[in-house]
């Protein structure tokens, strides 16, 4: 198709996509969306076998070997855009068949451009919408050029390519589709049959999804029909918005005006005398110019509210949090946290894995409100979409290899082909000595083109198993890894045995003391704190030691084997200040709260008195906390 530049907005254009490309990889961000749903394409038959076998599984397909490649941010953002100027083009290519050069050929193209990024902005998005929209598009282009210049043979080439777009992109697809060629139709027709006709290509395609679903295919009634089907996982299911299904009636919508500006009646010429000149005159809002600027700004004006309505920094940074807590970069995972003010029980969550794995920990732990608990260590299952994967990295690294795999193994009923997953699956078995499964792992991490390099690193220890005995990372879980045989002990159970397991697992040592400290368990923090020396500690954390002045104040007793001395002289004046802020309030806690947050917020004692869950009553409703 040849554009003219300044004529026909191309400039224009290619300056909304620079602009769009940078929305999506600036602000979007793509690999977050990698990151939610665990995008995997397997390059072997048994994975296309599986969408082969109902209508729109050829483009699902599709959609998966693409937005694989949204693990790369740019290149993601790239092809996200790519894809969105497709269709952008075959519509100014369908307007120009059918009326010829239009005045609004940018607006066309920057409406598809703003849709296609603003359904973006939802983590959620499946990409397969946006591939099936493409197949209607493409369909609808070649129905279009077969029919100017075919027209004789357009009838059966369209029933040919409306149900082969049904296997091909489903019902939705379909009906775009059939819309869009039910107004070319319309337009490129002035015979009386034409909207019988066109009320059968309407007909055919609502009926054909029925069909196929009664006499064909083995697949749910309402996903025929549906733009974003239902299949697990259900906490991964994504409800359409106002955008998506704008975004899926362009087309049509375009096409009904090129076929209403048929119908219009046109202004008669005026007539001129004979030898005199036809003097042209056009309305300042009637030139080229003004036409394209008022696009412009319509489009400026549209996309600013949209975008402002569309994007949410709450659930793109926990994405941000948990991509790094992913890679291990512990100190942006705290970076990002500082972005997020309210509570949450995720940053709560990666919080303290990332204070743990910087030994900080003890430390900080109260820095962040504590305000589940023990659930703020542990995340409960029906708390967060992600629970089962996080929770299996975070017995990963403590070293239980037994609970790891049990949380794999509950992620992958929901994603059986992540390839997060499959790798922690890897780890887990070369750890435990299980070669052979390991091996099997790793065949089928090795059919995702982009896991190819870890999977050739990891294949020499199955390959030759005594060079496990060289990586540090698998000896070191090999030394944590409890080989007692225990079911179901629980979180502080897990945490206990990891502590008896081994005295070199700082980690788990200071999970346990947290626990205790969560659950105000004094007596059990107290048997365990015994055992800082083994550990390395030098000198007791801000927490331990905020814990265990208040033990001694409670039972008047230094426990034994701890002498005074162990406690900082600066705590104990701070104990004592905040004990006479209470009383200055005749000990009525609720008056003297205001008072102590601003100076003892952070402390256990005010944790004690507060924010524990046992005071607070927030685990009775702890999946409503955000």
């Amino acid at each position: 198709m040849k554009l003219k530049i300044f004529s026909s907005g191309n400039l224009l254009v290619f300056a909304a996509l620079v602009a769009a490309w940078y929305v999506i990889a600036t602000v979007i961000s793509p690999f977050l969306h990698y990151q939610l749903q665990q995008s995997a394409f397997i390059t072997d038959r048994d994975f296309l076998q599986r969408f082969s076998d109902y209508p729109g599984g050829i483009a699902d397909y599709c959609s998966l070997f693409v937005s694989q490649f949204f693990f790369f941010n740019y290149l993601g953002s790239f092809l996200i855009v790519a894809f969105i100027s497709i269709k952008g083009l075959l519509a100014i290519r369908m307007t120009r068949m059918l009326i010829g050069k239009s005045k609004f050929e940018f607006g066309i193209s920057a409406l598809f451009i703003l849709f296609g990024t603003v359904v973006f902005f939802d983590y959620l998005y499946p990409y397969y919408i946006s591939i099936r929209l493409l197949f209607a598009v493409l369909f609808t282009w070649a129905f279009c050029a077969v029919h100017l210049k075919y027209p004789k043979y357009s009838y059966f080439v369209w029933f040919v390519l409306a149900s082969l777009l049904f296997y091909l992109a489903s019902g939705p697809a379909l009906f775009v589709f059939a819309l869009s060629t039910v107004f070319i139709y319309l337009k490129t027709n002035t015979n009386g049959s034409k909207w019988v006709i066109a009320s059968a290509f309407a007909l055919f395609a609502g009926l054909l999804p029925y069909l196929g679903f009664k006499f064909v295919f083995q697949s749910s009634f309402e996903n025929l029909y549906k733009i974003s089907i239902m299949k697990p996982p259900a906490s991964l299911a994504y409800t359409p918005e106002v955008s998506t299904y704008v975004f899926y009636s362009l087309l049509p919508l375009i096409l009904l005006g090129v076929f209403i500006s048929t119908i219009i009646p046109e202004r008669k010429a005026v007539p001129v005398a004979k030898g005199k000149k036809a003097k042209v005159k056009s309305k300042f809002f009637q030139r080229e110019l003004f036409v394209v600027l008022f696009q412009v700004i319509v489009v400026s004006v549209l996309g600013y509210f949209l975008f402002n309505k569309a994007y949410n920094p709450l659930k793109k940074n926990l994405l941000t949090i948990e991509y790094y807590a992913e890679q291990r970069q512990w100190k942006k995972v705290l970076e990002t946290t500082k972005y997020i003010e309210e509570y949450d029980f995720r940053v709560n969550f990666h919080g303290a894995r990332a204070l743990s794995h910087l030994r900080l920990l003890p430390d900080q732990l109260f820095e962040y409100p504590q305000l589940l608990g023990t659930y703020g260590l542990f995340i409960d299952a029906n708390m967060a979409r992600s629970a089962s994967i996080i929770t299996s990295d975070l017995y990963f690294d403590l070293g239980y290899m037994g609970e790891s795999q049990h949380w794999a193994f509950e992620a992958q009923t929901l994603l059986p082909d992540s390839p997060r997953i499959l790798k922690r699956l890897v780890m887990i078995n070369l750890i435990n000595r299980n070669y052979l499964l390991a091996e099997k792992f790793l065949r089928i991490l090795d059919g995702n083109m982009l896991c190819c390099d870890w999977v050739r690193q990891h294949k020499q220890f199955v390959t030759d198993t005594s060079l496990t005995n060289s990586d540090s990372l698998i000896v070191e879980k090999r030394r944590f890894n409890p080989v007692k045989p225990v079911i179901n002990t629980g979180d502080e159970g897990c945490l206990k045995l990891l502590v008896e397991t081994s005295k070199e697992n700082r980690m788990a040592y200071d999970y346990l003391l947290s626990f205790y400290l969560l659950d105000t368990n004094l007596r059990g923090f107290i048997e365990y704190l015994k055992y800082y020396p083994l550990y390395g500690v030098k000198t007791l954390p801000r927490s331990w030691e905020e814990a265990l002045i208040i033990f001694v104040a409670q039972t008047k007793t230094v426990p034994h084997n701890f002498s005074p001395q162990i406690v900082d002289e600066k705590i104990v004046r701070r104990f004592a200040e905040f004990s006479a802020v209470i009383r200055q309030n005749n000990n009525n806690l609720p008056v003297a709260k205001n008072a102590l947050y601003s100076k003892y917020g952070n402390t256990y004692w005010f944790y004690n008195l507060y924010l524990n869950p046992k005071v607070t009553n927030a685990l009775s409703k702890k999946a409503e906390v955000k």
